[in-house]
């Protein structure tokens, strides 16, 4: 009786072997005809897209800073997320760096190393054909001064409506009292022909922002809205209602407002200048 139980238990196991191979043929054949080419899988939402990430300064150019906490490096650690998510969602994806580096380095001859920083930027935007531009930046100002900011390019709808979508979604993480957008002259939007936005994902000068800034999660989840923000745009949507920004306009001698004033590393208004060619920004010192 044992030789026989011994006997047995082995063609068992080989006959249910079988029995559940078999099984996994058929529903892979049904899974295959389910798959069948006349039923395609949805397109990805950004497929074919272009897109340039430029995660703002670099290098020598720290941008603003907070003590250790500098803009540049949080600027990059967005991009890079950033970049991914919106590949994963079908988007080509361009960054303008992809390291802490400036886009022309410190002594490099023929004019104001800045203006030609800014217009590596903006020629990366047009080598690669993009239809987006993105520029990921933090900002900083008086103490009392907090929450994100999207600035479009002035005068050019399509950007508005970018900076729009992007705005509702980025004023939920960060809920200052500077939520909004407001149209600029800034070069790496002036010069551009497509939807160019620069995203202020922030003051790091308001301690409620920079400590959501600093967070471990803070990056993940400015990138996925700003993700869906485009996301958004791409599929057509319309802004609820966008918003201007009460961020206050330099004006005259007031210290608060100058744009000369320099706070940790940055001054008020972000110093994209604005500037009429890209020529002139490789000429001028």
């Amino acid at each position: 009786m044992r030789i026989l139980l011994i006997t047995v238990r082995p063609k068992l196991g080989l006959m249910l072997t079988l029995a559940f191979g078999l099984i996994s043929l058929i529903s892979a054949v049904f899974y295959s005809i389910a798959q069948a080419p006349g039923q395609p899988e949805s397109p990805a939402p950004l497929s074919n897209i272009r897109i340039v990430v430029d995660p703002g300064h670099g290098g020598v150019d720290g941008g603003c800073s907070y003590n250790q906490f500098l803009e540049k490096s949080l600027n990059l650690t967005v991009g890079r997320i950033l970049a991914d998510d919106l590949t994963a969602l079908g988007g080509r994806v361009r960054l303008t760096r992809s390291q802490d580096e400036a886009l022309v380095p410190w002594g490099t001859p023929g004019g104001s190393r800045h203006k030609r920083d800014l217009a590596a930027r903006i020629q990366t935007a047009k080598d690669f054909d993009a239809h987006i531009f993105l520029s990921i930046h933090a900002n900083a100002g008086p103490a009392h001064l907090g929450g994100a900011l999207v600035f479009f390019h002035q005068g050019h709808e399509e950007s508005k409506r970018l900076a729009g979508l992007i705005q509702e979604r980025l004023e939920k993480l960060v809920p200052g009292n500077q939520n909004g957008i407001l149209p600029a002259q800034f070069m790496v939007l002036a010069q551009q022909q497509i939807p160019a936005v620069l995203i202020e994902i922030g003051f790091l000068t308001n301690p409620q922002d920079r400590e959501f800034l600093s967070s471990d999660a803070a990056p993940d989840l400015i990138s996925k809205s700003i993700a869906a923000g485009v996301t958004a745009y791409v599929q057509g949507e319309q802004p609820a209602a966008p918003t201007l920004s009460p961020y206050p306009a330099p004006q005259g001698d007031d210290p608060d407002l100058s744009p000369a004033l320099p706070y940790p590393g940055c001054l008020v208004i972000d110093p994209h200048l604005p500037i009429n060619t890209i020529e002139e920004a490789l000429a001028r010192d």
